[in-house]
């Protein structure tokens, strides 16, 4: 007769060689970079250290349909002094090779108040951005 410590050993070791197995990015993912600005102007937040404000850069991959995949976005934090951006995507290797719909969100306070007032949320950015490993993302916001 099995034991119920049993079965959860045998379950805790499936899992394990799952999550080993199937793990990795994605042979397309790239280290993505970027810098967003406006005008050549740093978007500024108060107390941006403390967590208090924060600009937000928001990836939407775009599918065979022209649609933004609203259901898998993979988000950014600007470095306030640089301007600068990492996206991790959806395993931290990087982003997929794609055409992607870009948010920002120029959060201060977050999250109540967006300063960009909507402009360039998800549901309404004009900004739709190619990712394929070559370059760094140059978002100036007052191209939009």
């Amino acid at each position: 007769m099995r034991t119920p410590g049993f079965f959860l050993t045998l379950i805790c070791g499936a899992c394990l060689l799952l999550s080993v197995g199937c793990g990795g990015a994605p042979s397309d993912a790239h280290s993505v970079t970027g810098k967003v600005h406006n005008g050549g102007e740093l978007l500024k937040v108060a107390n941006a250290e403390i967590g208090v404000g924060k600009v937000e850069v928001t990836f939407y991959r775009v599918n065979e349909a022209g649609k933004p995949d609203e259901s898998n976005p993979m988000s950014a934090i600007v470095d306030p002094a640089t301007g600068e951006f990492r996206p991790g995507g959806p395993t931290g290797a990087g982003l997929p090779n794609g055409t992607y719909k870009v948010a920002v969100r120029q959060w201060d306070p977050y999250p109540e108040v967006d300063v960009l007032k909507g402009k360039f949320d998800a549901a309404h950015t004009p900004i739709e951005l190619v990712v394929d490993g070559t370059k760094t993302l140059d978002i100036d916001l007052s191209k939009y």
